[in-house]
């Protein structure tokens, strides 16, 4: 969806997320480099746990402007396993309070390893 000074995006992992109007150069050269050298599951982990954090926060779709573009990209740091334990506990209890049903299953993003 275009906006006012940019375009939001809608993840079903990540989440909703937006790029602002200055940044769309440098997230369209982010993407173009990504087709040709994609990310790892690793990179491609901690840019989804970076965007999905921040909304999580409470601070509604957070935006990615020019310089943190590369930045989001770039970063490869994942949460503690203790963290991610208790993130999973927390989205489970969520979506629990939310509906009042016992999860069936973890949601198809969720690595089977």
């Amino acid at each position: 969806m275009v906006t006012g000074d940019g375009v939001m995006f809608s993840c079903d992992i990540c989440g909703p997320f937006g790029v602002t109007g200055s940044a769309i150069p440098s997230f369209i050269q982010v993407c173009s480099e990504l087709a040709t050298r994609p990310l790892s599951p690793r990179q491609r982990a901690a840019l989804s746990h970076a965007i999905r954090s921040k909304h999580d926060a409470g601070a509604g779709a957070p935006l990615l402007y020019a310089d943190r573009v590369a930045d989001f990209i770039k970063q490869d740091q994942l949460p503690s396993l203790a963290r991610q334990a208790a993130n999973v506990i927390r989205m489970i209890g969520d979506a629990v309070r939310d509906t009042g049903n016992s999860l069936p299953h973890l949601p198809d993003h969720f690595s089977r390893r």
